[in-house]
């Protein structure tokens, strides 16, 4: 994390002294930001971000970079070599930079001038030999000669595979100072490595000395499909003297790093390196134990990646290794020296101790619990992970036989550790293994129910004397209070994911249910949060009458006890669970709870009626309950988010009876229009489902339309909504409508546009007409034409739809006259841009 910091204080500097460059080159120019400001931002001063240049007489747009000098050099190149309106203020500038760029590239000519002189030497040097051996050849032998010459001439698939073609079909004119030449190319030339290699296996060359060739450029990059397929035919001929150095590339050639293959995914070729691994154990032994003993994360992969490679042909490769990989694991940032806490997740490593504790589980447990026993907190955090990867399936996958004795040992383990360990990392583990739903690990649960059960008990224990423990003094402050209830957040979820998993894996078992059922018993007196989280299974039990039988009694003393958070757990379980056989006496005392003067029941009441279908005869007093909420809510401050989610409930009821139109759905707009944008902005979509033809609902657009950035305009609901208006509520407020337009039309023209558009459609011609001309009174600068130009057409069109309205055919010859000049215009700039943009260094914007 510090290094990051470290990377983005630089980045802030080297932007800083190039802005300075930037505004002594020229008055015009101006130096923008793109996006918001970041905490190192705000601490250190530093412009930090994607930067870049505008300026009045460039066109819009250009490149916006985290270097700054990168955009500035781009916005030169596109804007300033023939600019003449530059203004100059001082030195250095911008010259410095372009200086630099271009000695830059005068070096690299000339480098790559003298790298081409040397080359075509050296060719002229390879033909002048190959001149000479054509005289110790025959006809035939010659014309291959020629065909060597014509691939070092031009280096490409028709010349190679005509060359090898030749090898493939008449081998026996492959004569020995023939072969021995193209030994020797091969050898030197890597040009010609594979092209070499493929025709010395076709004429059966010396295989020890095929193998060398093949094997020794493995230690740099490239593609070694044919270094591959030559070595699998000769692996008895391989020196293993020369395998160390081979087994980087050929890891990466079994088991290929596919994070981001950016649409070029490789296929694992696994074969060369499971043959070297049978043939020669010992050198493939100690490379790997030397990429795993690395203090570079990526080389610690790649030995892993190697591992998982030869795994399916050797399942006991893992076990030289055990105690390396689990100590690389658990004590990464002791032993790596590019170890980030955020970003190194150890897939590939994690992956191979997977299958190691897979093929001997009592063994892993025992080398894990050495770490996790020890005093050192990270390397306890990173040995529960182990046990947490270990529980991991495939969703797709086939459900775990409880016989799995891997996943029955690293299950036991979490539950324990999650009920023992203070640590929240080890909390979170748990947390992560229990995370939705058991699906294909319902039969370990299942297998588990009792220890799944008693954690629940314990965490209670846990979570009890988190609530009683006093904060120590100085441990008082809001990030202390944020800390703290995150930490109860924690045992909180956990201990619903238990529930969940325990009720998940006891449906459909009447005596595992009951055994559920009984924790109700062992809930001691005052232990809210627990008795409220065990009325989660209810979810699960009431798909089937026996099961609904169980948990009714419980849901409906839950509903009316006097415990208010437990009956705020009763109605979000409510909400939760299957509703066919539910009895008119639990939803009768469900709806109390819309009147329950506790905040926190009320509230979850609410939440949950969207999940229900109360009885007819209840719907009523459902609605004039929540006409009570909005009330109430309407006068406090701070309370916009529950008070929309209230009006958005008793919308839809109205929207059922077919009243949003009537005095109430007026009522809730009026309460709408003075809530939070923020709050308003999230529910505008539903809201507008439900009261989008009630009278006024267009106040409601008008107040979040000022509030849009540009920034995926295109997705806002907001202009979704502004399009589904009805024209006649559009021409009640054409006059608010054009103070809009006019008031964005200078910043936000896209957003004027839009407003011009929903103008014209309701037929209010002249205030579209002039919210148009609005925005395209604006400065006429380079800058500002494509600007000028779209507002013109926006211009024009309202203007030409006015007058058809209005029977004015005599104005339609002029207006077309300004479209026509108007298209000119737009061509010009668009051959102007292209002009400019065909000198950008970045290949895209030509």
């Amino acid at each position: 994390m510090d290094r990051d910091i470290q990377k983005a204080v630089e980045a802030g500097q080297r932007t800083e002294a190039a802005m300075l460059l930037v505004r002594n080159w020229c008055a015009h120019v101006r130096v923008k930001k793109f996006g918001g400001t970041g905490m190192i931002e705000q601490m250190t001063g530093l412009p930090i971000g994607n930067h870049g240049l505008e300026c009045d007489f460039a066109t819009a747009g250009g490149m916006y970079t985290w270097d700054l000098r990168e955009s500035a050099l781009d916005f030169y190149d596109r804007n300033c070599i023939d600019c003449k309106h530059r203004k100059p203020v001082g030195v250095p500038n911008l010259s410095t930079l372009v200086k630099e760029r271009d000695d830059a590239r005068a070096a690299e000519a000339a480098r790559v001038a003298t790298e081409q002189q040397k080359q075509a030497e050296a060719q002229e040097a390879r033909v002048l030999a190959r001149t000479q051996l054509r005289q110790s050849l025959g006809p035939l032998s010659s014309a291959i000669v020629d065909h060597i010459d014509e691939f070092d001439a031009q280096r490409d698939q028709e010349h190679r595979d005509r060359l090898c073609e030749s090898a493939r079909l008449a081998p026996e004119h492959f004569v020995v100072p023939l072969v021995e030449y193209i030994f020797e190319l091969t050898e030197k030339e890597p040009w010609f490595t594979e092209a070499g290699l493929t025709i010395l296996d076709y004429v059966k060359g010396d295989p020890a000395r095929i193998a060398r060739l093949a094997i020794a450029p493995l230690g740099k990059a490239g593609p070694i499909d044919t270094h591959a397929r030559v070595l699998l035919s000769r692996i008895e001929h391989i020196d293993p003297a020369q395998i160390t150095n081979a087994v980087p590339t050929v890891i990466e050639y079994a088991r290929p790093y596919d994070e981001f293959h950016f649409g070029r995914e490789r296929e694992p070729k696994p074969e060369l390196l499971q043959a070297l691994w049978a043939a020669y154990p010992a050198p493939l032994r100690e490379a790997l134990d030397r990429l795993l003993s690395s203090r570079r994360r990526y080389m610690v992969e790649l030995g892993a990646r190697g591992l998982l490679a030869i795994h399916p042909s050797d399942p006991l490769v893992l076990k030289p290794f055990l105690r390396s990989m689990v100590s690389k694991f658990s004590r990464a940032e002791l032993l790596l020296d590019d170890y980030d806490e955020y970003r190194s997740s150890f897939r590939f490593l994690r992956d191979a101790i997977v299958a190691a504790f897979e093929g001997a589980p009592e063994e892993m447990d025992a080398l894990v619990q050495e770490y996790v026993s020890g005093t050192d907190k990270r390397s306890k955090d990173h040995g529960y992970k182990i046990y947490e990867a270990v529980l991991r399936y495939d969703y797709d996958g086939p459900v775990i036989p409880p016989t799995s004795r891997v996943h029955r040992i690293a299950f036991k383990r979490l539950l324990w550790a999650a009920t023992t360990e203070e640590s929240e990392k080890v909390l979170q583990h748990a947390h992560e293994m229990l995370r939705g739903r058991p699906r294909q690990m319902v039969e370990i649960a299942r297998a588990e129910l009792d220890g799944l059960l008693g954690a629940a008990l314990l965490l209670d224990d846990r979570l009890r004397r988190h609530d009683e423990a006093k904060p120590a003094e100085g441990e008082k402050t809001f990030l202390d209070v944020l800390e703290r209830s995150n930490q109860r957040s924690t045992i909180i979820h956990l201990m619903k994911s238990l529930i969940e998993w325990a009720s998940s894996a006891a449906k459909g078992d009447p005596a595992l249910m009951q055994k559920v059922v009984a924790l109700f018993g062992q809930i001691p007196e005052g232990r809210n949060d627990l008795h409220g989280i065990v009325l989660g299974c209810i979810e699960h039990f009431s798909d089937t009458v026996e099961g609904l039988k169980l948990v009714l009694p419980h849901l409906y003393y839950g509903l009316v006890g006097p415990s208010s958070r437990v009956r705020a757990y009763a109605a979000e379980a409510l909400g939760d669970m299957r509703h066919d056989n539910i009895p008119p006496l639990v939803y009768e005392a469900f709806l109390a709870l819309l009147l329950d003067p506790y905040v926190v029941v009320h509230q979850a009441a609410v939440d949950a009626l969207g999940h229900l279908e109360l009885p007819e005869e209840l719907q009523g007093r459902a609605a004039q309950a929540l006409l009570n909420l909005v009330k109430y809510y309407s006068q406090k401050s701070g309370e916009d988010r529950f008070l929309i989610e209230c009006v958005r409930e008793l919308a839809y009821e109205l929207r059922r009876l077919r009243e949003a139109k009537g005095k109430v759905g007026q009522y809730l707009v009026q309460v709408l229009l003075k809530t939070d944008p923020l709050y308003l902005k999230s529910n505008i979509r539903s809201l507008g489902n439900a009261l989008g033809k009630t009278e006024g609902f267009v106040d409601l657009v008008l107040k979040l339309l000022p509030g849009l950035d540009g920034h995926n305009h295109h997705r806002e609901d907001e202009l979704r909504l502004l399009a589904e208006l009805p024209d006649a509520a559009i021409l009640s407020r054409r006059d608010a409508f054009e103070k809009l337009g006019m008031d964005v039309a200078s910043d936000r023209p896209w957003l004027a546009a839009y407003i011009v558009q929903e103008l014209a459609r309701a037929g209010a011609w002249s205030e579209a007409s002039r919210v148009a001309d609005a925005g395209a009174k604006v400065e006429p600068t380079v800058y500002n034409e494509s600007r000028l130009i779209y507002m013109t057409f926006m211009k024009i069109t309202a203007a030409f739809e006015e007058a058809i309205a209005e029977g004015r055919s005599n104005a339609l010859e002029a207006l077309s006259k300004q479209w026509e000049e108007n298209v000119k215009r737009e061509e010009e700039f668009k051959a102007d841009v292209a002009r400019r943009n065909s000198r950008s260094s970045f290949p895209h914007t030509r």
